[in-house]
């Protein structure tokens, strides 16, 4: 993934956020991949938002076999940013 050039903090230029080992393919042969990519990895940490957020902008899905080999294939655009809700846990503690 090619993230959007951020405003608030500085992201690397591509980000691995899925992969899939296939069968030892021939010469020419090609196989169909489907691939599941978590929220999560798209996110980065914002210290302005104390958590995880994904910014707005234009975002590229690169697929090859190697990052020297890859081509955008699929692009994804944020019209807003994305802050995920923050969840916050209780829990009981006891005394030693």
């Amino acid at each position: 993934m090619q993230p959007a050039r951020m405003k608030n903090f500085t992201k690397e230029r591509r980000r691995l956020v899925a992969f899939k080992k296939t069968k030892l393919l021939s010469p020419g042969e090609e196989i169909c991949l489907s691939l599941d990519v978590p929220f999560e990895r798209l996110t980065s940490y914002s210290e302005n938002e104390s958590g995880w957020c994904l910014e707005k902008g234009l975002y590229a899905f690169y697929v090859g076999n190697s990052l020297t080999d890859s081509a955008p294939q699929a692009l994804m655009e944020l019209d807003k940013d994305v802050i995920p809700r923050r969840q916050c846990i209780y829990v009981s503690l006891k005394s030693l």
